[in-house]
């Protein structure tokens, strides 16, 4: 009677072990989950705003190069400062949720964008169009560094290699350096 007790005991504490197990494996696989909707559904803002910035800059570069008006200039400019903010601020929410520093460098390259263009658009408009035309060479090579990881991995820059994010890291320091030059 007593080993039938026993027996009873030792099968119940293995079967809430095995439903304890259950249960924290079932949530783990819930946060896992839910973790990977949100960071897709950043991403798919991210995309949006890629999209943005990336013809900004195309139309920034094609206006500096045509004469265009100061005030056409301006206004892409903002549309650079927009999206750059933006995707600043996503980058640095994916780093703080996922600690991975490859969203940090994402988030400084897109800050350091921000800073350059925030300064250059509150410029009088000669100085704004010579910022720019003396950035148009680093504009230029961000804008297809940019192009070409939008087009080789859909839109998701985290895909990109490290070296390709510490080649776009290093070209738009030159922007932030530039800036702090004339300071």
């Amino acid at each position: 009677m007593k080993a039938l007790s026993n027996r009873t005991y030792v099968i119940s504490i293995l079967l809430v072990i095995v439903i304890l197990t259950s249960i924290i494996i079932y949530q783990n696989s819930v946060f896992t989950e839910e973790k990977k909707s949100i960071l897709n559904s950043f991403k798919q803002i991210a995309s949006y705003n890629l999209l943005n910035l990336n013809s900004g800059m195309s139309l920034t570069l094609y206006l500096l190069e045509n004469n265009g008006t100061v005030d056409s200039i301006r206004l892409s400019v903002y549309t650079i400062i927009d999206n750059s903010h933006t995707l600043s601020s996503i980058y640095l929410k994916l780093y703080e949720y996922t600690d991975d520093t490859k969203f940090w460098k994402l988030h400084v390259v897109f800050d350091n964008i921000f800073i350059f263009t925030a300064d250059v658009v509150t410029d009088m408009p000669a100085d704004m169009i010579i910022k720019l035309r003396n950035n148009t060479e680093t504009l230029n090579e961000i804008y297809s560094l940019l192009d070409n990881m939008m087009i080789k991995y859909n839109n998701d820059l985290y895909l990109a290699s490290t070296e390709e994010i510490e080649h776009m890291l290093s070209l738009t320091e030159r922007l932030v350096e530039y800036y702090k030059s004339l300071r």
